[in-house]
């Protein structure tokens, strides 16, 4: 037989008090102001903009605007060279080829592949590439 209601609730309480008291333990109160203060910010965005400025771009926040306008740019069916681009599986990697999709991406060295050529700031030097289409953080060149 069950144990009676009263008494599931009370287990329950007790669970629940258990596990609030193992995690604020590790709570750190001095991060509480920054981290109110970005819920915040982020309630205000678009659910879009705020992927943007997530922790999917926590390494470089510059990359997912600069992501949003290549993909604005080109056409889902397009092959698109970036520079940091490539096989090595660093998050930028990841970021692009999972943003761009369907697109596929490919590193620099495989320009005879492209249809477009995108330069991120935070990877090379500004190009005087003519033709080059200024885009946030960078620049994107349609190469056929």
């Amino acid at each position: 037989m069950p144990p009676p209601i009263e008494g599931r609730r009370l287990a329950a309480i007790v669970c629940l008090l258990a596990v609030l008291g193992a995690e604020a333990s590790s709570v750190r109160f001095s991060e509480l102001r920054g981290r109110w203060g970005a819920l915040r910010a982020f309630s205000s965005l678009s659910p879009e903009n705020a992927r943007l400025g997530g922790s999917g771009f926590a390494f470089d926040r510059r990359l997912g605007p600069f992501l949003r306008a290549i993909a604005a740019g080109t056409p889902p069916n397009s092959t698109i060279a970036i520079p940091f681009a490539d096989d090595r599986g660093d998050p930028a990697t990841y970021a692009a080829a999972y943003s761009l999709a369907p697109r596929r991406t490919v590193g620099t060295s495989r320009l005879t592949e492209s249809d477009f050529a995108a330069r991120f700031d935070g990877f090379a030097r500004p190009s005087s590439v003519p033709g080059a289409a200024r885009v946030p953080f960078g620049e994107l060149v349609r190469l056929r």
